[in-house]
């Protein structure tokens, strides 16, 4: 899924929506949210499960419960499979894994819903966002990403989607 593309979301007692992926923060006066100082494109695909509840963009979904659930097949990261210092010596790239369940049932992951209504046309756009949190105590999650060179190998953020088991 490409962000401010459509796609699926679930929401409110099972409910499939199609929305865009990429939420579109309070006010902005375009479906691509965009920095006010900078004009460039901001990305709103993905919400920091620590900061979700005040940052700008995810805080008021957050307050008013708008959580629903994105149904994936797989989610993709991006594996590096070197250590932290290696990134000196060497020239890095990284590898695309898709996590897939194990029993072959799609992913259901946290995220949350808003909807916004264009100024120009007054379309509804339902809106989504997927929810992330740190992982970089496990075992296979903390490999992906890109190691941050500025940064010890106990102060890395290395994020993923929280998956949501069915019995939750």
């Amino acid at each position: 899924m490409l962000p401010t593309r459509s796609s699926r979301s679930v929401r409110q007692h099972g409910e499939a929506l199609a929305g865009q992926w990429g939420m579109i923060p309070p006010g902005a006066t375009d479906r691509v949210p965009r920095s006010k100082t900078t004009g460039r494109p901001l990305s709103t695909n993905n919400a920091r499960r620590e900061t979700v509840a005040t940052a700008w963009t995810f805080r008021f979904p957050w307050a008013r419960g708008q959580r629903c659930l994105i149904p994936a097949w797989w989610y993709q990261e991006p594996y590096w499979g070197i250590s932290h210092t290696d990134l000196m010596t060497s020239t890095p790239k990284s590898i695309p894994w898709h996590f897939r369940r194990a029993d072959g049932e799609p992913w259901a992951l946290a995220g949350l819903w808003s909807e916004w209504t264009d100024p120009s046309t007054g379309e509804v756009l339902p809106n989504y966002t997927m929810l992330t949190q740190n992982c970089d105590g496990h075992l296979v999650l903390g490999l992906m990403h890109r190691p941050e060179m500025n940064q010890t190998a106990d102060r890395q953020d290395k994020r993923s989607v929280v998956p949501i088991e069915r019995a939750d």
